[in-house]
């Protein structure tokens, strides 16, 4: 049976995702696309729910649709006009997927003394936030800790820019980023904090573990208490004039630069124990 209204049940609560109101209210998030979607299904994030058109499943060479049904993910054929209504993008692929919203404790983390982490302090755009989750992926970032005023990871925007990124990262939500910051001093963790005027040039600093990074807003940077917090303020020495790098940049050259220093041009895939259980 195909779906053809948009006033049923699974097609109205999918849709709600793409609002942070309908994601906080179901526990769940929206992803589209193969690629996405692959993703998502070669982790271990619960998927919910699988909409896709007749046109996709006549093409679909990477059995996705299989997969989500070995993965116990209900399966829902729609028109192209329903798959439109609930896809973000210009030209859907014909191919949505919903599946829970998973984001941990920062109280519950266990600090790996071989580990690195990076904090996020107030970075509000989705697309800057996705994008700093992808190169914490690649660079082998072992927990990200989400302080208050950063943006939604399960925003669709975001999930877009981590390119799957996102399903595999330990993500931890925190409302007292300064009591975090200590924690994680009270157990040896060097706190770096990313700022343009810092008195630590990142390509000859030496990362000792464990070590965080702390990166703000993409106008003001981390809070005046963070800030103060941090043992040390780390800068990227331009040699051009002009403003501070992008966040997003600033974030991924940090994360390399540290990681490629740390572990001796060796980035490991490191992964971080905390609770699976845990939903925003």
């Amino acid at each position: 049976m195909i779906i053809t209204s948009k006033e049923n049940g699974h097609v109205k609560l999918a849709r709600s995702l793409a609002e942070r109101k309908g994601r906080e209210e179901t526990g769940f998030f929206l992803a589209e696309g193969t690629r996405l979607i692959g993703e998502l299904l070669a982790s271990d994030i619960p998927m919910r729910s699988l909409f896709y058109t007749e046109a996709f499943a006549s093409r679909d060479e990477r059995g996705l649709i299989r997969k989500a049904q070995e993965r116990g993910g209900k399966l829902f054929c729609v028109t192209e006009a329903i798959l439109k209504h609930l896809a973000l993008t210009e030209h859907p692929q014909g191919i949505v997927a919903t599946a829970l919203a998973r984001v941990g404790s920062c109280e519950e983390t266990l600090i790996d003394p071989e580990a690195f982490y990076l904090i996020l302090d107030h970075v509000s755009d989705p697309g800057n936030l996705g994008t700093i989750l992808r190169t914490a992926r690649g660079a082998g970032v072992t927990a990200v800790f989400l302080c208050p005023g950063t943006a939604d990871p399960h925003n669709p925007k975001s999930v877009r820019a981590s390119a799957g990124a996102l399903f595999f990262l330990n993500l931890c939500r925190t409302d007292n980023p300064e009591t975090l910051i200590k924690r994680l001093q009270s157990q040896n963790v060097c706190i770096y904090c990313g700022d343009p005027a810092g008195e630590r040039d990142c390509f000859t600093e030496t990362f000792p573990l464990p070590w965080a990074l702390v990166v703000g807003s993409e106008a003001a940077g981390p809070s005046p208490s963070v800030r103060k917090l941090a043992n040390h303020r780390l800068r990227i020495p331009q040699y051009g004039s002009g403003e501070s790098l992008n966040v997003a940049v600033a974030s991924g050259i940090l994360l390399f630069v540290g990681a490629f220093r740390t572990f001796h041009k060796k980035i490991p895939s490191r992964g971080c124990k905390i609770r699976k259980d845990v939903l925003y």
